[in-house]
């Protein structure tokens, strides 16, 4: 007599192989609202830990989602890219016809000369005028669309020194200032209305990225451990006087929109380049993405960054070198070889000193240095296309 070719027994093991087959499968498409598979490999050991949730816990939905992948791109949870960037200058100049500094040149006539945009687009604020509300919504609109293209948005904000309305650089420190005037209780002080008005203003345009639901990286006070800006590391001002003055930023802005990612901008180098690795270093933040500038892709503080356990970018890095000559080929070998656990990098934008007697351009951009072709369309590069390619931050 033959045999059953299924016994009740087998067919039970089976129906719960398959079970557990597709369990697993559907798991793995649609971890944290990604449909994406993840490398069936061993986790590394030495990546940080990254298994936090967004500071805010009223963080929007595409928010969450920046987050994660930035989170799963730094802890290598996807593996094997790293998302490119680029600064396309302050305010309205990225929209205008210096095409030393804005979106067309340094990011779309990129696209059309490698086939690939860049992922991330980055614009300040502030840092050279106090531009208008109108000059910001001119901003906003590229950063619109880019986003329309299907990439992120960074913001820094370095804001000028709101004891100085005279002097041409507006940027440096000064004797007497006081950081606790600027979040303290006396409102009628002039330094405390420059600041909070510039503060009000740019939470009106971080709100009306907000409404088209644009997720924004914002990292105000970049360089903050250097001697270099007013509220940064110098004899006038305390660690916990700028560690007060960020919660006092963080506190306004989130009780009005919930679209940004807290990033920590530190500059990345020698001591004589900057007071500590990690000074003012935030309780509130969600991304240390550092700031260096280095003809061999240094990041001297990586390590130090990386033992924070928080998702790892790179707000600006860029080489010191600016004639042009930097082989871009060097981000992707150095990125992926040495730092592996730098989710994004965004390189400087360049300047135009074509009116300065004596004076070189300056030329930082991707654009406008070596073996832009090779850097764009390089596998482990992940483009704006990629991110739209690989769904990753698709429902």
């Amino acid at each position: 007599m033959l045999q059953p070719l299924i016994t009740q027994t087998h067919f039970k093991k089976l129906f719960w192989a398959i079970g557990l087959s597709a369990s697993c499968a559907f798991l793995l498409s649609c971890k944290s609202g990604y449909n994406r598979l993840y490398e069936d490999s061993d986790p590394d050991e030495n990546a940080p830990v990254c298994s936090g949730n967004p500071s805010n816990g009223s963080l929007s939905d595409s928010g969450v989602k920046v987050y994660d992948l930035i989170s799963d791109l730094s802890c290598e949870k996807i593996e094997d890219y790293v998302l490119s960037g680029q600064s396309v200058g302050f305010g309205n100049e990225a929209g205008d016809d210096d095409e030393y500094r804005n979106y067309e040149t340094l990011v779309e006539q990129l696209a059309s000369d490698t086939g690939k945009t860049v992922a991330v687009v980055s614009i300040d604020y502030e840092k050279t005028e106090l531009f208008t509300s109108g000059e910001l919504d001119e901003a906003n609109e590229v950063l619109i669309k880019h986003h329309d293209k299907g990439g992120l948005v960074s913001i820094s904000w370095t804001p000028q020194n709101p004891w100085v309305d005279t002097q041409s650089d507006k940027l440096s420190p000064i004797d007497d200032s006081d950081l606790a005037i600027l979040y303290g209780d006396d409102v009628d002080d002039e330094a405390y209305i420059a600041f909070n008005d510039r503060l009000t203003l740019v939470i009106e345009k971080l709100k009306a990225l907000e409404d088209k639901n644009i997720p924004v990286l914002f990292s105000p006070f970049p360089e903050m451990n250097t001697t270099t800006y007013w509220y940064g590391a110098h004899d006038d001002n305390t660690e916990v006087n700028f560690k007060a003055l960020w919660k006092h930023v963080y506190t306004t802005v989130n009780a009005e929109v919930d679209n940004v990612l807290w990033v920590y901008a530190p500059r990345s180098g020698t001591t004589s380049q900057r007071v500590s690795a990690l000074w003012g270093y935030p309780a509130n933040l969600d991304i240390i993405s550092g700031i260096s500038y280095s003809d061999e892709v240094n990041i001297s503080d990586y390590d130090k960054y990386r033992d924070q356990d928080k998702p790892m970018g790179m707000t600006r890095l860029a080489p010191a070198t600016s004639d042009g000559t930097f082989d871009n080929n060097k981000y992707v070998t150095e990125l992926t070889d040495r730092y592996p656990y730098i989710a994004y990098w965004i390189a400087e934008h360049d300047t135009d000193n074509s009116d300065d007697a004596g004076t070189d351009n300056i030329q930082r951009s991707i654009y406008r240095n070596t073996e832009a072709n090779e850097l764009m369309n390089a596998s482990d590069v992940a483009s704006a296309e990629t991110i739209v390619e690989e769904q990753w931050l698709k429902e």
